[in-house]
């Protein structure tokens, strides 16, 4: 039976378990102080052109992003990453469980955060009341199939340098993100304060490995890995494996390989007449099944389910992947804009209409909830210096430029949506100030 699970459902390349076997009984030190792991940190400065950069090799994605912002964060520090990233909706809390807020901003065509994102979020935490962002995180590939280009991570490091923000790249599908065209190991060793080389979804039975290269963020960092159960006993089984990726340019052919087999893929199955929620030039391809004839080929072809809402598959080695794009990079008829990457209305089913504005509405909420913090503080402003709520001016004002950002045939709509916000607004303003006064 052919499958189309994902691409951590196989075992490793043939050369990393016979370098596993060969070194079965050498005898080597443990936690990651034995030869092997040592020569993996060279060669891996060596291919990101920062022999200052301090290597640490972790077993899992998941882990090693839990494990890195706890340790560059201080307590009242956040994050910022894309709604679709996967710190916010793939790591059951991870972060959130370490004490750090993920803040989720709109992402951008190809699930990318921009510096626009960025600064709105930063400017939505404006002080001491609320949390700090301090990170902003990208993943290359994203978790659509985006790819990230030297110009955009350039774009984001000038923004986190303007607000002296930390940059970090989630690399787990680096090797596909590099064979497509994006920004290449020594941009990133020049662009990110750190970021990891992913090993699981490359061509490795398990690791990754995380290149810190501000001075800022490399004290103490083993006694975070360790403290958060990172820290492999047999750690040579680590350092082995990026031996092995990174001798003779092993890490970038699977990497071509993977996106190689994707592109036939997707020439074969838009052939079909499916189409695809985005235009992923990755390993990640995210054609929609919901057409005639799906039924039957998934029966015979599983997809796997790692999205709730969809289906994606990676498969490395061979390293090809098919599935269905969960929210999709979205969009909306002609009457809201043009947007790429969207089939027409006769192509969607209605579960595909309602799986897209849910995940419209779920940043929406995010947004929403931001909005609502700040009006908590507006509130307690007007309290303390006796103003009304009801400022008709600022109001009218608010709902104006909303509306005048919109087409024109949704600017009465848009004006409507803004309307209830403030109505929303108003009255928990009022409540807050009716509250603090009933408690003197």
């Amino acid at each position: 039976m052919y499958r189309f699970t994902n691409d951590y459902s196989e075992g490793a390349h043939p050369r990393i378990l016979d370098a596993m076997v060969r070194s079965n009984l050498e005898g080597n030190f443990g936690y990651s102080t034995d030869p092997h792991s040592k020569h993996a940190h060279e060669l891996i400065r060596a291919a990101i052109g920062r022999p200052d950069a301090d290597v640490h090799i972790l077993v899992g994605g998941t882990q090693t992003n839990a494990t890195c912002l706890c340790a560059f964060l201080r307590p009242h520090e956040a994050a910022i990453a894309a709604a679709s990233g996967h710190i916010c909706v793939h790591e059951t809390g991870a972060i959130e469980a370490t004490g750090h807020k993920c803040i989720s901003m709109p992402a951008a065509e190809g699930g990318k955060l921009t510096p626009d994102a960025v600064r709105a979020a930063v400017a939505a935490h404006p002080d001491e009341h609320m949390v700090k962002p301090k990170l902003v995180y990208v993943s290359n590939t994203t978790e659509v199939g985006g790819v990230y280009t030297t110009a955009e991570l350039e774009a984001l490091r000038a923004v986190c340098d303007e607000l002296s923000l930390y940059l970090y790249l989630d690399g787990a599908r680096l090797s596909s993100a590099l064979a497509a065209g994006g920004a290449s190991l020594t941009d990133l060793g020049r662009l990110c304060d750190a970021f990891y080389i992913g090993g699981t979804k490359n061509g490795a039975l398990f690791g990754e490995a995380v290149c810190i290269l501000n001075p800022a963020l490399k004290p103490d960092f083993r006694y975070i890995i360790k403290q958060h159960g990172g820290m492999l006993a047999k750690g040579w089984l680590l350092g082995i494996q990026f031996e092995e990726l990174f001798t003779d340019g092993l890490y970038f052919e699977v990497g071509e390989h993977a996106n190689g087999l994707a592109m036939k893929l997707k020439e074969g199955i838009s052939a079909l007449g499916y189409a695809f929620g985005s235009d992923s030039p990755s390993n990640q391809q995210f054609p929609h099944p919901a057409q005639p004839g799906a039924g039957p080929a998934e029966g015979r072809f599983p997809l796997g389910g790692h999205l709730q809402a969809g289906r994606r598959a990676h498969r490395n080695p061979p390293g090809d992947q098919l599935g269905h794009q969960a929210g999709g990079s979205g969009g909306l008829p002609d009457r809201f804009g043009k947007c790429k990457g969207v089939r027409t209305m006769e192509q969607l089913d209605l579960n595909e209409l309602r799986g897209r504005i849910d995940e419209v509405d779920s940043q929406l909420t995010a947004l929403f909830l931001q909005r609502m913090e700040i009006v908590e503080q507006v509130a307690r402003y007007k309290l303390e210096r006796g103003m009304q709520v009801l400022q008709p001016e600022r109001e009218q004002a608010v709902i104006d430029r909303a509306a005048a950002r919109a087409p024109e045939a949704m600017q009465g709509y848009t004006g409507d949506f803004f309307r209830a916000v403030m109505a929303v607004s108003r009255a928990m303003q009022q409540e807050i100030i009716d509250r603090s006064k009933a408690d003197k």
